[in-house]
């Protein structure tokens, strides 16, 4: 399933018209996963993220790029 899921993320990607950031739940949505499989992923450091967490703000944002990488590693 997942080899499947990163052999479609470019076209996911073109699709879904979203940005360069992702929320974690279109990084969920594209990733064809749980938001609290993102969560968990970011929480074991495996899958970086951007945002605005030291000033004050709880929002995390994930690098389209960044997810479509660490999707192709799963399936190596």
């Amino acid at each position: 399933a997942v080899t499947t899921i990163a052999s479609e993320l470019d076209v996911d990607f073109a699709e879904a018209n979203v940005g360069p950031l992702l929320t974690v739940k279109e990084a969920a949505s594209l990733a064809r996963v749980h938001a609290r499989t993102i969560r968990r992923w970011i929480a074991a450091r495996v899958l970086p993220t951007v945002g605005a967490r030291g000033s004050g703000s709880s929002r995390v944002l994930i690098r389209r790029k960044a997810l479509a990488a660490f999707l192709s590693g799963l399936t190596a």
